[in-house]
């Protein structure tokens, strides 16, 4: 069986781009992972997936028109008869790109993020005298799930917060805390930029309610 050379080179292409617009994400995850200390950065990186993903995009658009242009060298073909015979070129290096984004972005961050959710949660260690009160922001600048599950890795770090939700689909940050350990602002101070973040409620409620 001959090996195809240009079909290899194409899938390596593509899966590169996936993993450079996949990065910010990545690198989250993986900074939530190492653990405590991380968080913050963790979150602050998040929110420039955008540009990871316009990099990706942008890394397999010159791989191709370089391919391509070394080609047109080589052979001294129209533009149209090039397109035709690197046709599975392209489209090996487009396929990789979207297959390995796809499955990062659309399986690994969303299973990885869920796992470490699990992992995070605390308990509110108060007298069950006290009044705690229940915040809620709201967050402008999240694009995907490891940016929501990297600010709740940092608000739980907060001493004086007892829970913590965090949803990228409503944009939203739901944290029970203590008053007499920490303030709005401070928690606040927590989600760091470029996130936008403003305050929806803040409302008292008794411990019991929060009491699994």
């Amino acid at each position: 069986m001959v090996m195809d050379i240009s079909s290899i080179g194409g899938t390596t292409r593509g899966v590169v781009g996936g993993l450079i617009s996949s990065a910010c994400c990545l690198g989250s995850l993986l900074l939530l992972l190492i653990g405590i200390g991380n968080f913050s950065l963790a979150a602050s990186m998040g929110a420039y997936r955008n540009y990871f993903i316009l990099a990706g995009i942008a890394f397999v658009l010159l791989s191709i028109a370089n391919h391509l242009r070394r080609k047109a060298k080589q052979c001294a073909c129209s533009y149209k008869q090039l397109l035709r015979s690197e046709s599975k070129f392209i489209t090996t290096t487009l396929l990789a790109f979207t297959t390995i984004f796809g499955v990062i972005n659309l399986a690994i961050i969303p299973y990885v993020t869920a796992t470490i959710s699990e992992g995070t949660d605390v308990s509110a260690n108060v007298n069950s005298a006290s009044e705690l009160r229940e915040l809620r922001l709201k967050v402008d600048g999240m694009t995907c799930e490891s940016c929501a599950e990297a600010i709740r890795a940092s608000l739980l770090q907060t001493e004086g917060v007892m829970e913590a939700e965090v949803s990228y689909a409503k944009g939203v940050a739901v944290v029970i805390y203590n008053p007499s350990l920490v303030s709005p602002q401070e928690i606040m101070a927590k989600v760091p930029k470029p996130y936008v973040v403003t305050i929806l409620s803040d409302n008292g409620i008794q411990i019991r309610e929060v009491e699994k």
